[in-house]
């Protein structure tokens, strides 16, 4: 029976009479090693374990061996050596056989292949730590809600932001709500309220927050809400970018043209600024309030 299931499954086995002593491998492990099934018997199967990881190995399989109480191994992972000389990442698992009197008399192996797991796991991680390079660059942060456990976490880039060490940013709802402006509070609640109901999903909104030293910034933030299979919120992920600067030059430009307007209300005539942009395109991007004396018309309807 042991042999049909061992040339069966899609994993490499192996049988232990003693420990490192190995005395058979199934056809699979010969596959996946490129190597002979003879060549894994006795210590043999040793050399195609990666220098590197072998002594771990073998400490973690002695340790195994002398815990009467520890029956399973926990699954580690070494590299396989190939006969190329390159190498496969492999998932160990041993388990010890025992006698009706629950002595040991052998162990078990099987080794799966973590190889492709372990190049997508690389790959992840190249590529957030580009797409960390790309928010820190643009001032672009990142935070996440968990519905389920109730806390809230932020990237580097968000808590550098709100003014804090990342390690010192709130986890619970009450400790992130102290940051934004009480003048803002209520419409940014009602605004990620609507996130939870809409079919979307989604919601973005400006606001102020007040940092610890009492520094007021101008925030753009956005959420999108995460469900699981009953339509329940579980996750909600978004961004925050700082806006003061731009918010600031807004604000000097709508005092500019209030100054501008309070200036030509006495003039004795029509004031307006005229572009023609480099698309053809003309426009009045100001015309003063005396237009509506000398022509009836409100400025509104002209300035773009």
């Amino acid at each position: 029976i042991f042999s049909s299931l061992a040339a069966a499954v899609p994993v490499a086995l192996s049988r232990l009479i003693e420990l490192f002593q190995c005395f058979y491998v199934n056809q699979r492990w010969a596959e996946f090693s490129q190597r002979p099934v003879e060549a894994a018997l006795g210590n043999g199967w040793m050399k195609f374990v990666h220098p590197d990881d072998l002594k771990r190995l073998k400490a973690h399989m002695r340790v195994f061996a002398k815990d009467p109480a520890q029956v399973f191994l926990e699954p580690f992972q070494v590299r396989k050596v190939m006969p190329d000389g390159s190498t496969r990442w492999v998932l160990c698992h041993a388990a010890k056989e025992l006698d009706e009197a629950g002595n040991v008399t052998g162990y078990a192996g099987a080794i799966s292949d973590l190889d492709q797991v372990k190049r997508v796991e690389a790959e992840l991680q190249q590529a957030n730590e580009r797409l960390r390079k790309v928010l820190e660059f643009s001032a672009i942060g990142t935070w996440e809600w968990s519905y389920v456990e109730q806390t809230h976490s932020v990237d580097e880039q968000s808590a550098k932001i709100f003014g804090v060490d990342q390690k010192d940013f709130p986890t619970t709802y009450e400790g992130v709500s102290q940051f934004i402006h009480p003048d803002d509070f209520e419409r940014v609640t009602a605004t990620w309220g609507s996130a939870t109901t809409n079919e979307r999903g989604a919601a973005t909104e400006e606001f102020r927050i007040v940092r610890p030293g009492g520094q007021v910034r101008h925030i753009y933030a956005s959420i999108f809400v995460e469900r699981d299979e009953h339509d329940r919120p579980v996750r909600a992920v978004g961004m925050h970018m700082d806006i003061t600067d731009l918010k600031q030059t807004e604000i000097a430009l709508q005092e500019s043209m209030s100054r501008m307007e309070r200036m030509t209300e006495n003039v004795p005539g029509m004031i307006y600024t005229y572009v023609a942009r480099a698309d053809g395109s003309e426009a009045l991007t100001f015309v003063s309030s005396t237009s509506t004396e000398l022509f009836g018309v409100d400025p509104r309807h002209h300035a773009d």
